[in-house]
């Protein structure tokens, strides 16, 4: 059957190929899905990028942290256990040992300085799609502690044995050239204190003679004015500091040696006194001048015995925070430079470091004063002005009731060549002079100990040194070699639970002397063995041990 036109018309005919591929290229529906499929992996990539610094991040900012913490508590100069292992166990407590890859701790007297590095390999989780399969983390940490601040005591023997083969001079040298030194880092201080050195020089033999700004300071007995030496008790050295309460008791003024008859000076005193009038061999206190410490030291003579205690002695005191006080006065009175108010600080301060340098070229000897009842009382001793002569009172002299006064004759002046037929008429008076009685003091301080033994007290076919032995063995008190040892250790004890530094130098000094140095100081490297001219390099090993990386302001 023939199809009519009709039913040809309601069958669609099919497109050609061309034509669908036409059309395909025409269609514009859903030209965005391959966009956003790319956009989508991108963005995923940026996300696994960001999930892994983030990662990293936080593993550095963790091992950033526990290395500034470790680093700052291991470099804390108060801190007593190993440096590199407080930054070890603060690793370990964090569960971060893995990581730490090394400490360096580098330390000296007045600083301490510790160094830390880190480092963790972190596996990337998205990263690694791009070839990058580990970021590596890395941290480093430093922290150090410096003192600023320098107080030193410096502690100089001056007994007779230092004016022999050069001694003296050695010394001198060298102290010169460690004041120098340390004067140097005031150069930069800044202009609210920090980083000032201060000195004290404390020169020793038999006493210490102490300046009268200085002693003004302390109640001080005064049953003699013209020296300013002090005796300090066993009491005293089981303390540092000096109690400016206390009545301190100043040595007698008197000349114990002298083996001469007299020696008038130009004020009618003994010549060789126990402790020298004025400024000789004086403590210059607390001082930030570099001249005035040069002209300390080269002023230094030599003579006397040896008393280390009493030079440890003022010199803790220098040190002592219970002196604050003494140098706040000192400057209101114009004695020390504004510089020092605050000064000695405390024990404590973190800022500053104390420091003793101790020398001797012997060891401790013989101390003397004279007994109490020969320093604030009357003497048997009469003086007529008019006359210049001498009369002594004898109150229970055998035979002597009806004669109770020796004219001792003529001035001493007048005896030259110390024989008996120089010293007067040696004859007894009658009844009681036209003349004045002398306190001890005036007669010690006129006459030496000897004497007065020979001259006043002499008595005819007796063995005259037996009398005067035993008059001078009456009239004097004694402090004998152990002693004073042990006084001194009493001092170096104390020192050193305080922190205080010390360094000690033996200059050619004998083993007992030795011994004792190595006592005080604060380890067998604070302690230096010289002869001649190394005591130079001793000296300048201690300043530059102090000095060594100062902090540059």
């Amino acid at each position: 059957m023939r199809k009519t036109e009709t039913d040809q018309k309601s069958v669609p005919s099919r497109p050609s190929a061309l034509k669908l591929v036409i059309a395909f290229c025409r269609d514009e529906a859903g030209v965005l899905t391959g966009f956003s499929l790319y956009i989508f992996i991108l963005m995923m990539m940026i996300a696994g990028l960001t999930i892994d610094l983030m990662r990293y991040e936080a593993v550095r900012t963790r091992l950033q942290a526990t290395s500034d913490r470790a680093v700052l508590a291991a470099a804390d100069l108060d801190q007593t256990t190993n440096a590199k292992a407080v930054v070890e166990d603060y690793f370990a407590k964090a569960g971060m040992s893995q990581y730490l890859d090394g400490v360096q701790v580098s330390k000296g007297l007045n600083f301490k300085e510790v160094e830390a590095q880190v480092s963790a390999t972190i596996p990337t989780w998205f990263m690694n799609m791009s070839g990058i399969e580990t970021l590596d983390a890395f941290a480093r940490s430093k922290a150090e502690e410096r003192i600023q601040n320098i107080e030193v005591s410096l502690v100089l023997d001056i007994s007779g044995s230092m004016g022999w083969d050069g001694k003296l001079a050695n010394m001198r040298t060298a102290a010169d050239q460690f004041v120098r030194t340390m004067m140097a880092g005031n150069d930069n201080v800044a202009a609210d204190g920090t980083g000032l050195t201060s000195v004290s020089i404390i020169p020793y033999h038999a006493v210490v003679n102490v300046p009268d700004e200085l002693l003004d300071e302390y109640a001080v007995s005064t049953q003699q004015t013209v020296s300013n030496c002090v005796r300090f008790t066993a009491t005293d050295f089981q303390s540092i500091s000096i109690d400016r309460t206390k009545t301190l008791d100043r040595l007698a003024h008197f000349d114990r040696n002298n083996s001469n008859l007299h020696t008038f000076n130009g004020d009618r005193l003994i010549g060789r006194p126990w402790c020298q009038v004025g400024t000789y061999g004086a403590i210059l206190p607390w001082s930030t001048s570099v001249t005035d410490l040069t002209n300390k030291v080269a002023e230094l003579g030599a003579s006397g015995n040896t008393a280390t205690d009493i030079g440890m002695k003022w010199a803790a005191a220098l040190l002592d925070p219970g002196t604050q006080n003494i140098v706040d006065d000192m400057i209101d009175g114009g004695h020390l430079e504004a510089d020092l108010a605050g000064r000695p600080v405390l024990y404590s301060d973190p800022e500053t470091i104390k420091v003793v340098v101790l020398m001797t070229d012997g060891e401790n000897t013989s101390q003397y004063d004279l007994k109490n009842e020969f320093k604030g009382t009357m003497s048997p001793v009469w003086w007529d002005e008019a006359s210049d002569s001498y009369f002594v009172y004898f109150q229970n002299r055998a035979n002597n009731d009806k004669k109770p006064w020796w004219n001792v004759g003529r001035t001493p002046e007048s005896d030259t060549n110390g024989n008996d037929s120089d010293k007067g008429s040696w004859e007894w008076e009658l009844g009681e002079p036209s003349a004045r009685q002398l306190s001890h003091a005036e007669l010690f301080g006129t006459f030496s100990v000897r004497f007065i033994s020979e001259f006043f007290f002499r008595v005819k076919n007796d063995n005259q040194k037996t009398i005067r032995e035993k008059y001078r063995n009456a009239v004097t008190r004694y402090t004998g070699n152990s002693t004073a040892d042990g006084y001194t250790e009493q001092i170096c004890d104390q020192l050193k639970a305080q922190d205080v530094v010390i360094f000690t130098i033996g200059f050619e000094a004998p083993q007992r002397g030795q011994d004792l140095m190595r006592y005080c100081a604060s380890s067998s490297g604070h302690y230096f063995d010289v002869e001649g001219v190394e005591i130079s390099e001793a000296f300048s090993s201690i300043a530059n041990t102090i000095q060594q990386l100062r902090l540059s302001l």
